[in-house]
């Protein structure tokens, strides 16, 4: 079970409530985490100092991944204890820890194994850590280190983020496997493993459509990532294998799961308002891609906008007070 936050003299005076009932429920709370919460964080920002002092002063990978196994270690102790004194650490230096030592190993072996392998590495890492330490965090990595096995990543540079999916049909169809296998064991699981696999199959359905979103943009020549002979490599110096999946393919199929969820996964309120969104980034990627950006496309991208924001308010009343009705 979650936590709940109540406002208990609100509640007493709405009626809904009793004096009583307040004053038991006050009894019950949890107090004294203030100075506890502050002495962790203390704790959290004092163990990443010494850990960036310690790579200052010798910067190498293996110093890394020396670190990062005593942050894992502890996180293990700390979960062991449950002393509820080190939960706050704990947790953190095990995420640290799982991060650290996957980017200690992709640095140190980087140059020496093939990426395809190291990626592989390393989500079997994040899997191991999330599984024992049981973080919701780290189980939102999972799907994003297995996309990496596809070829998927993200980018940085100045003032700009980039999102790359090398293989756009190859992880539509992984990430809808693997969000659907992940919804439906949410469902047979409780507690912590629920709340972890929930979270591993959102994230999957996000990249599920991100797969979609870069295809609609410039199709999909399906395998050549594997075959490529290197990934700047042009695509007429070389003849790939498998077929080519054109733009509107990806345009109609994601419309048609969009939809298709919207009607049939009612109940999966994080699905269905993911694939509103989605829905709605289809049609404004398509729109702009088609009539490009002159101040009337904008005006009227921008008064369409507000019309589907308006639709989408009462759509969201309506499909509440449906499932209310339903569980009634």
């Amino acid at each position: 079970m979650g936590k709940i936050t109540l406002d208990l003299d609100a509640l007493v005076a709405e009626g809904r409530l009793t004096a009583q009932e307040a004053e038991r429920l006050t009894a019950m709370a949890v107090t004294g985490r203030g100075l506890s919460t502050v002495v962790q964080v203390l704790y959290i920002l004092g163990a990443l100092g010494l850990a960036g002092g310690v790579m200052i002063l010798k910067p190498d990978p293996v110093t890394g991944m020396a670190l990062a196994a005593l942050a894992i270690g502890f996180a293990i102790f700390a979960q062991a204890t449950r002393r509820e004194d080190l939960g706050m650490l704990g947790t953190a230096m095990g995420i640290c820890g799982t991060v650290g030592l996957c980017g200690s190993i992709g640095m140190q072996f980087g140059e020496t194994l093939p990426a395809l392998t190291i990626n592989a590495i390393i989500a079997a890492i994040t899997l191991a850590a999330t599984i024992v330490l049981r973080s919701r965090f780290l189980a939102a990595l999972v799907p994003l280190s297995i996309a990496s096995l596809l070829g998927s990543s993200t980018g940085y540079w100045h003032a700009s983020y980039g999102l790359m999916v090398r293989e756009p049909v190859l992880t539509v169809i992984v990430f809808a496997i693997l969000s659907g296998v992940f919804f439906l064991s949410a469902y047979r699981l409780q507690g912590i493993w629920s709340q972890m696999v929930t979270v591993a199959g959102r994230v999957s359905w996000l990249v599920m459509n991100f797969g979609f979103w870069v295809g609609s943009l410039w199709g999909d020549q399906v395998g050549d990532h594997f075959t490529r002979p290197a990934p700047d490599a042009p695509m007429e110096n070389f003849e790939a294998p498998w077929l080519f999946i054109p733009e509107g393919a990806f345009i109609l199929a994601w419309a048609a799961v969009s939809i298709a969820t919207i009607v049939f996964m009612h109940r999966n309120r994080f699905a269905v308002n993911a694939s509103i969104t989605f829905l709605a980034i289809n049609v404004y990627t398509q729109f702009y891609e088609w009539f490009g950006g002159s101040g009337f496309v904008m005006l009227t991208g921008g008064v369409t906008l507000l019309a589907f924001a308006f639709g989408l308010y009462h759509f969201d009343r309506y499909m509440v007070e449906r499932n209310k009705a339903a569980a009634a």
